[in-house]
C-alpha cells in the first residue's frame, strides 16, 4: 500500500483510476475544504509512472467539483471527466498538459441552464475516441457526450429521459464502457414515482457500432 497524496485540506475523494498499456497508472481525485459541501475545493490528477515514481498536479482549483472519471488515452496521457457545481456543467481535461474544457454547458441560456454533468463515467476507445455518460439533474435525464478526436465537436445525446422529471430520474450512478467492436454499454439507476408508490431499478443501454 502507497500513500500517493496527504494534505490537510483532505485529498483523495471521489477517486477513480485507470492503467495505461506501458502500465503507468493515472489517478483523478477531488480535494476537500472546509464548508464547501459535498464537493471538492480542487481536482487533482497523480501519475505513477512504468518505474514506479509518483508526480501529482491540480487540474482546476477555486470552485465545486466533483464525480470524477479518468481513462487512459493511450498514447501515455489520459483523459478526466468531472463535474463542476459552480457551472453546473460537465468538463474535461487531457492530461498531463492538456486543456480543460466544457463537454456540456446545460445550455446556453443562463435562466434555463441544465445541471448537468454528476455521475459521469468516461472510457476512451481503441481509436482514441472519448465517450461519456452523466446525469441532467434539471430533466432527470441519462446523456452521453461522444467525441471522435481531440479536433472534433462533441455530440450530446440524451438516452434515457423520464416521462414525468417531477416523479421520476434516470441515469444516476452511470456506468459506462466502450467495446473493442465499437458499441457502447451504459448501466444507470432510475427511480420512478406513482401516487405514494416508487419504483427504482436497474436500466442498460447499448449502442450499436
Amino acid at each position: 500500500i502507497e500513500t500517493v497524496g496527504v494534505d490537510l485540506w483532505d485529498e483523495g475523494n471521489n477517486a477513480s483510476l485507470a492503467v495505461d498499456p506501458a502500465g503507468g497508472v493515472h489517478v483523478g481525485y477531488t480535494r476537500y475544504g472546509d464548508f464547501n459541501g459535498p464537493f471538492g475545493v480542487a481536482v487533482r490528477y497523480a501519475y505513477r509512472n512504468p518505474a514506479g515514481v509518483w508526480t501529482t498536479a491540480s487540474v482546476v482549483e477555486g470552485g465545486q467539483f466533483g464525480y470524477t472519471s479518468i481513462d487512459a488515452d493511450g498514447a501515455g496521457g489520459a483523459y478526466l471527466a468531472f463535474y463542476a457545481a459552480n457551472e453546473t456543467s460537465l468538463r474535461l481535461a487531457h492530461l498531463p498538459a492538456g486543456a480543460v474544457e466544457t463537454v456540456d454547458d446545460g445550455g446556453a441560456s443562463p435562466s434555463l441552464r441544465h445541471q448537468v454533468g454528476e455521475f459521469a463515467s468516461l472510457d476512451v476507445d481503441s481509436a482514441g475516441g472519448v465517450h461519456i455518460a452523466y446525469y441532467d439533474r434539471s430533466a432527470g435525464d441519462l446523456k452521453y457526450a461522444y467525441r471522435s478526436a481531440p479536433a472534433d465537436p462533441w455530440t450530446l445525446t440524451i438516452v434515457d429521459r423520464p416521462e414525468d422529471p417531477d416523479s421520476s430520474d434516470a441515469g444516476l450512478y452511470a456506468s459506462l464502457v466502450a467495446d473493442p467492436w465499437g458499441g457502447v454499454h451504459i448501466g444507470y439507476y432510475t427511480t420512478v414515482t406513482v401516487g405514494a408508490r416508487t419504483e427504482r431499478g436497474f436500466n442498460y443501454a447499448y449502442r450499436c457500432p
